[in-house]
């Protein structure tokens, strides 16, 4: 998916036979099977109900015949994915589906689905996006996912949905994140997405993926991840005797509550505050240079959507959301970005919050036979009008050596028309006093000697980029402010 500017249109395979979802500039269509569709209409257009779906994506049926339907909905304005997302994140999407499933299931409908894929964060609220999701709970018989003979009623069939889904893509990935292994829980989500992987991951899969001195703690999350399987397992067999979804839902909802993510710091947690910067948005006459000039940036009429990289707890993410854009913001540090998911979602701000590293960029993954994709790259994703990347060139150049060719090509990717980029030269204090966080630099200081401001203005001018240097603070560091260069004959 583009960005809202992009006339691009993609195309995903839908789940079932003949669905498809056509993501477009400014909407998205879905075609759904009319007989399912018509059935569950009229549950979400009840107005005593409505509130109930607050949280299920916007539609408006445009297309109908005897066999096929086409909803039309809002572009959500990033799409994220399962593994891009801190623990609380990945939380919130597991208790929207209990909230859903409670609000559907009294009404005598299901969900056929129960993973993560089905939501989508707009800002830091979690959005329901699979409609076609919602099915009367007597069709889920026919499901050809589900084989359990001993079933006799629907509402034992949600049960195996749930356990065949929700336990593994959610309360398993919950267990680890809770004991600190964010990084394998994310990297299982990845490895096994639904839809994209042979099988479901396993409790096995986790214990492999930890380092030696990572087994004590997997031990421990082995330990929630089975108790947690036991208690959905007593669940499914209460709701075959009672046959009661809302009960059901209720006692889910417990499940993921007791997997709550720890509030953990690290050594970035506490930047901005170490810094001295941590001055309040609404006061510019205490904000320092770097932060006036950002600030001046991101207060322009043309700029709706910025991608901020490196973003830490997100000072200057939050301030674009303040001046009303929608914000992508990532980093690769796990308490960061769960710090600042948590100050957002409080403050209602349109930011996305994500754990991500843009060298490492996600790619467009499992495509169909009819051409259709499952998973999105991360640089058509996080396109952005105004990218911001500061205090991050000089750890992938003098930190992990990656050339200055490639980390400013990774940096600028996104950026559909501006940049602004931080530069840190090697001879300042951070650097020379830090060598564990510059480590390619402290083994070989000769190598970056044309690690300079005027190379890296040269090098961003080479990549078709309006250049201007402007102060940032401390005044030992530069900002580098980019547009775009209009060509020849191209309308301004």
């Amino acid at each position: 998916m583009n960005h809202p500017g992009h006339d691009a249109q993609v195309v995903f395979s839908g789940g079932e036979p003949g669905g498809l979802l056509t993501i477009a500039k400014d909407h998205v269509l879905r075609r759904l099977a009319a007989a399912p569709w018509n059935a569950v209409r009229p549950l979400l257009e009840s107005s005593p109900v409505a509130g109930d779906f607050a949280d299920l994506v916007p539609w408006r049926e445009i297309e109908a015949d005897a066999d096929w339907v086409v909803l039309r909905h809002p572009r959500v304005p990033v799409i994220s994915y399962p593994h891009e997302w801190c623990g609380e994140m990945l939380q919130e999407a597991a208790l929207l589906h209990c909230r859903l499933l409670s609000a559907v299931g009294v009404r005598g409908f299901a969900l056929k689905d129960a993973h993560p894929w089905n939501v989508l964060f707009d800002g830091a609220r979690g959005i329901f996006i699979d409609i076609g999701s919602i099915v009367p709970l007597a069709t889920l018989a026919g499901l050809d996912y589900l084989h359990r003979p001993r079933c006799r009623s629907g509402a034992a069939l949600e049960g195996e949905v749930f356990r065949l889904m929700f336990l593994p893509y959610f309360l398993l990935p919950l267990a680890f994140h809770q004991v600190g292994l964010g990084q394998i829980a994310r990297g299982m989500l990845w490895r096994f997405p639904l839809n994209g992987a042979s099988r479901y991951p396993r409790v096995t899969d986790y214990l492999r993926a930890a380092e030696p001195r990572q087994w004590l703690r997997a031990l421990r999350g082995l330990r929630r991840a089975r108790r947690a399987a036991t208690g959905l397992h007593r669940l499914c067999a209460e709701l075959e005797r009672s046959e009661a979804l809302d009960a059901f839902a209720d006692g889910l909802a417990e499940l993921v509550l007791d997997l709550s993510p720890p509030r953990i710091a690290s050594a970035y947690s506490g930047y901005y505050a170490a810094k001295g910067e941590e001055h309040a948005h609404d006061r510019p006459e205490t904000w320092n240079a770097k932060q006036c000039a950002v600030g001046a940036a991101l207060d322009q009429p043309a700029v709706r959507t910025v991608l901020d990289i490196a973003c830490n707890t997100g000072w200057y993410a939050r301030l674009a959301a303040r001046l009303g854009k929608h914000v992508t913001a990532i980093d690769i540090d796990d308490a960061c970005i769960a710090e600042l998911y948590r100050s957002a979602s409080a403050a209602g701000e349109a930011i996305v919050p994500l754990v991500a590293d843009l060298t490492q960029a996600t790619p467009d993954r499992y495509r169909d036979r009819d051409g259709g994709l499952l998973l999105l790259g991360s640089e058509r994703r996080l396109r952005a009008d105004l990218v911001l990347a500061l205090g991050i060139l000089h750890h992938l150049v003098l930190g992990a050596g990656i050339s200055l060719a490639d980390a400013l090509r990774h940096l600028a990717a996104p950026a559909d028309h501006a940049l602004i980029i931080e530069f840190v030269g090697t001879d300042d204090e951070l650097v020379r006093n830090e060598p564990q966080f510059f480590r390619a630099f402290s083994r070989n200081p000769d190598r970056f000697s044309s690690f300079t401001l005027a190379a890296v203005r040269d090098a961003l001018e080479a990549m078709g980029w309006d250049v201007s240097v402007v102060p940032s603070f401390p005044d030992t560091r530069s900002l580098l402010s980019c547009n775009r260069k209009i060509s020849a004959g191209t309308p301004a």
